[in-house]
Order: structure tokens, then C-alpha cells, then sequence
């Protein structure tokens, strides 16, 4: 996962991403969290595509509040409007672990992303 997705992942919750972060083990990270605006107005390439470690990834996407379920082979970012009650939910973590980074970011960002064929007929 990119360190741009990551932070996208935590938009709606930058404290809980920044508490990750605060960690010794990851502190080294910290600094470009707190410098995220300006990496972006520069378009700093070698941080924002970053690629992160998984175990960071994991650990912050255990305090992710993202939900997502899989439908007609696409998986689904929830919202109040379009979870049905049927659909088991995975959490971002869950999908990260099954999917990778881009699985959560551009489901965040379109609304579903195309799961692999291999994927099309499962269910959450």
C-alpha cells in the first residue's frame, strides 16, 4: 500500500492514523504524516508512492473505520444508504488482506472496485 492510500484510507480520521503512527516502531513515518500537505503541494513522488510496510499497513488498518461488502463481483465502500442487511461487512483490514491497497482506496473513491475474476462469485 502506498503511503498516499494509507492516508487517504484515514481522511475522515487523521487522529486515529496519527496515534498509529506516534508508535516507536513507526515513528520514522510520522514526520511525512505531518508534512502530508506540503508533500503534496510539491508532488513529492518518492514519498507519497511510497510503498509502506504491511506490517504498518495492518496496524493502522485495524483503527480504520472504512467498511466495504462484495456485490455482483465488485467490492462495495458501505455507506448508511447502500449496506444491505444481507451482506456480511469487511472491514478495511479484512480487505487489505484480501484485495491490497488499491482495493480499499479506489472503492473509497469511485464507489466499488472490480474484484478479480477469480473473486466474482464470492461473498463477503
Amino acid at each position: 500500500m502506498m503511503f498516499w492510500q494509507l492516508t487517504s484510507a484515514f481522511r475522515g480520521n487523521p487522529s486515529a492514523l496519527q496515534a498509529v503512527l506516534e508508535r516507536p516502531e513507526w515513528h520514522e513515518y510520522l514526520a511525512w504524516f505531518q508534512d502530508f500537505g506540503k508533500l503534496v503541494d510539491t508532488q513529492d513522488r518518492a514519498i507519497l508512492d511510497a510503498e509502506l510496510p504491511d506490517g504498518l499497513c495492518r496496524e493502522c488498518l485495524k483503527e480504520c473505520s472504512l467498511m466495504f461488502f462484495i456485490k455482483d463481483g465488485f467490492l462495495v465502500h458501505c455507506v448508511p444508504t447502500n449496506t444491505p442487511e444481507s451482506s456480511q461487512v469487511l472491514s478495511a483490514l479484512e480487505v487489505f488482506e484480501r484485495f491490497g491497497g488499491t482495493a480499499i482506496e479506489d472503492a473509497c473513491e469511485y464507489g466499488s472496485f472490480p474484484l478479480p475474476v477469480k473473486y466474482a462469485r464470492i461473498r463477503a
